[in-house]
């Protein structure tokens, strides 16, 4: 490269002037997280959250008005006692108020200010309490902002907050403090609610942590409280129910400990519903007693919000994987709400360009042509694992096969209309990373730390791999791994795939090479990164080097089609282009500053232009020119997922925008 350019590329600044990408498509499809939910008062619309989105869903009919607007993720809904205006927080740090019938934007606030050192970052606004129309609390960063008429009047210490259905009382929460309440008007405080005492101290811990979830009775007398663990990772959970008028504990909440992320009672207040880390429960609000558990232990994951319906007859729990289910008191699904994804995590383009595979957290995958789908299907749903999520995608050299690796375990080969060819179990929910070799024979894959070589032909003779063959008999008496004896490993799995790396840190990113033997990884070590050679028909590794000091802190990498260059996103803003040779000796090509971490990196298959992924902005620069493309801010999700078309000319990005909406945003590069 001509010093010239170099210098050029090593100095390009932050503040140098580039266009704003051009958007040539938003493709909308797959089903998305149910991160919340708040249902109007007079139940016949449904507010559900997916993640940067809300969906306003009529309960009788189904259709779902979106409303978008937030950059970044929604942190919470919550209507007016009328049940007129619906409120929305988020990360960016504002309240957003809607007509609830129409869902047309009334207003934006920002009220919360900019993280302390971090230039386009607020902080975020969180649990919000509604009155009226212009009355309502937010949080921001540890402190209760109190609204009225349109004006904050008051600041108190705090983070979770609620409101009696009067509206004359409010509860806040302030970390592991006595949760106080105030007099709604004059702000004098009327009790004190002391965390209850743990039966089995853990550690220095006696008390359980911060509230979680907050719930007056219809009437106001009593306050539910949700208590969060005390100690990380460990399941000592508890919910507890007070006297509003003496701040009295009356009885704790019986059964199973669980993580309760949402409190309601019943519109009667002889029945309160808690929803947990996997089901919904029934409690007598009388004396805490378990009446039922609504769902099945461990069916759901993350129970996040609950709700009663007018009559009384029937609760709406909110689930991350399964959206808003309407169940009867015995647990009877009725009907399920589900919301549009904000995001994917995996995509690809045929060789043609022509074609467009996405992967979603549905465990979907979906092929596209222009802005229209051509096919779907189910690809990787529970397993092992649990886990729905499609991690990673690629198509074969000549486009008739894709490979997915998924968060249930397994990597599975596909014809291009979704017909299963065979499947490999794994141990983990990382499997991903899939490439072929450019003739096709060879494919490259791998999971958390281990990176594993298949021949395609010996793969396809098979419908099923079991998992890890190795772990049951193939470990030696001196306590060494099978996998590090590849003439082993090919016997027990008839030489269709092998493990020939299961050490070390995690992959950034694995290359096979066009001699077809070699592959390059990058690596998390224990002082950096690292940068490795392998022989892929021996498992050695030729050569390691760890320039932990050259490469600083590096988030994220990618390699070029050749494996000659890599790209490191690194967690101060910057995108860093290398070379390295045979040998894995490397040079700095370019540097370009950015803001905030960088979370994915991508090369285009010619090696002209760096993508590189921020936050909710998606960057590219032109390598040959030394000049920034273009930029766009205002996507709507944090997906790391980027792709080049083949060509160079368009960059497909796994989140949909701000404004939009969508799922997946397809960029013109110019």
């Amino acid at each position: 490269m001509k010093s010239s350019l170099l210098a050029a590329l090593l100095t390009l600044g932050a503040g140098a002037s580039a266009a704003t990408l051009p958007v040539e498509r938003v493709l909308s499809a797959h089903t998305g997280w149910a991160t919340g939910a708040a249902l109007s008062p007079g139940g016949r619309h449904l507010a559900l959250i997916a993640r940067s989105a809300v969906y306003l869903t009529d309960l009788g009919s189904g259709r779902q008005t979106a409303l978008s607007g937030h950059v970044g993720v929604v942190t919470g809904a919550a209507y007016t006692p009328d049940g007129q205006t619906l409120f929305t927080s988020g990360s960016d740090g504002t309240v957003r108020r809607w007509d609830a019938a129409s869902g047309k934007r009334l207003s934006t606030l920002q009220a919360c200010g900019l993280t302390p050192g971090a230039a386009n970052s607020h902080e975020w606004a969180t649990s919000l309490a509604v009155r009226s129309a212009t009355d309502f609390t937010v949080s921001c960063a540890g402190t209760v902002q109190v609204w009225r008429g349109g004006g904050r009047i008051r600041t108190l210490p705090g983070d979770l907050t609620a409101y009696s259905r009067d509206g004359t009382r409010l509860a806040v929460s302030n970390g592991e403090r006595p949760l106080k309440l105030y007099d709604a008007r004059t702000f004098e405080v009327k009790a004190e609610f002391a965390p209850p005492r743990l039966a089995q101290p853990i550690d220095v811990f006696t008390t359980p942590g911060p509230p979680s979830a907050l719930a007056f009775s219809p009437d106001g007398t009593r306050l539910a409280v949700a208590f969060s663990d005390s100690m990380p990772k460990v399941e000592n959970f508890r919910a507890a129910v007070y006297d509003t008028g003496s701040g009295a504990l009356l009885f704790e909440l019986g059964g199973s400990p669980d993580l309760v992320q949402g409190l309601a009672y019943s519109p009667d207040g002889k029945t309160l519903a808690a929803t947990g880390r996997s089901s919904a429960k029934l409690y007598d609000a009388g004396t805490g007693r378990e009446l039922r558990r609504l769902q099945p232990p461990n069916t759901r994951i993350g129970v996040n919000a609950v709700a009663w319906t007018p009559d009384g007859r029937q609760v709406i729990a909110t689930s991350t994987l399964r959206g808003a289910e309407v169940l009867d008191l015995s647990g009877r699904v009725s009907r399920t709400y589900s919301a549009p994804a904000d995001m994917v995590p995996a995509l690809a383009w045929n060789p043609a360009g022509t074609v467009l595979a996405t992967g979603g957290m549905d465990g979907q995958i979906l092929l596209w042509k222009g802005a229209a789908p051509l096919s779907r299907w189910p690809a990787h749903s529970g397993g092992a694992t649990g886990l729905l999520g499609v991690n990673d995608l690629t198509f074969s050299p000549d486009g008739a096969r894709v490979v997915s690796g998924g968060q249930d375990g397994t990597l599975r080969f596909w014809t291009s209309g979704g017909k299963r060819l065979t499947s490999i179990g794994l141990k983990s929910n990382t499997v991903g990373l899939p490439q072929f070799s450019t003739d096709g024979q060879t494919l490259l894959f791998g999971e958390g730390t281990a990176l594993y070589l298949g021949s395609t032909a010996r793969l396809l003779r098979k419908a099923e791999w079991p998992i890890q063959p190795i772990t049951q008999a193939l470990y030696q008496a001196a306590g060494q791994a099978g996998f590090l004896d590849p003439l082993r490993w090919r016997k027990q799995t008839g030489e269709a795939f092998w493990q020939f790396k299961g050490t070390g840190g995690s992959t950034f990113a694995a290359r096979l090479l066009p001699d077809h033997r070699t592959v390059r990884e990058l690596s998390a070590a224990s002082n950096g990164t690292a940068l490795s050679q392998y022989d892929a028909l021996t498992g050695k590794m030729l050569r390691k080097v760890l320039p932990a000091s050259t490469f600083g802190n590096a988030y994220t990498a990618s390699f070029s089609a050749d494996g000659g260059r890599f790209a490191f996103g690194k967690t101060d803003g910057t995108t860093e282009l290398w070379s390295v040779d045979g040998r894995l000796n490397v040079r700095r090509l370019a540097s370009f500053p950015g803001e905030g971490r960088v979370y994915k990196t991508a090369i285009s298959p010619d090696g002209r232009f760096v993508a590189a992924r921020g936050g909710e902005s998606v960057t590219v620069y032109d390598v040959r020119r030394g000049a920034e493309v273009g930029t766009f801010r205002g996507l709507s999700a944090s997906s790391s997922a980027l792709a080049f078309a083949p060509d160079g000319t368009r960059l497909a990005v796994g989140s949909g925008t701000a404004q939009r909406g969508g799922t997946v945003t397809v960029f013109g590069v110019r």
